[in-house]
């Protein structure tokens, strides 16, 4: 139900990004992958200089409170289960 979830939450964000950033994050798109992140870690420089981020760091730094989320909800769940 999560994976669900999350797509439709990426597929959302990704229509947004199109409309505003257009050709910048069209670019983007074609260097970066969208689930798995690449295993070198390296960073990759977009046209305008910005680091592209796709390294495993980067990824669960920006993603932290979508772990702290599920953490809590396992949490919660286990309590409810044991208590």
């Amino acid at each position: 139900m999560l994976s669900f979830e999350y797509h439709a939450i990426v597929r959302w964000e990704e229509e947004l990004l199109t409309s505003r950033r257009q050709d910048e994050y069209r670019e983007y798109v074609a260097r970066v992958p969208r689930w798995i992140p690449s295993v070198g870690g390296g960073r990759q420089v977009s046209s305008d200089r910005r680091p592209a981020t796709n390294s495993w760091s980067d990824t669960f730094f920006s993603e932290r409170g979508t772990l702290i989320a599920i953490a809590a909800g396992f949490l919660l769940l286990w309590m409810k289960h044991h208590i």
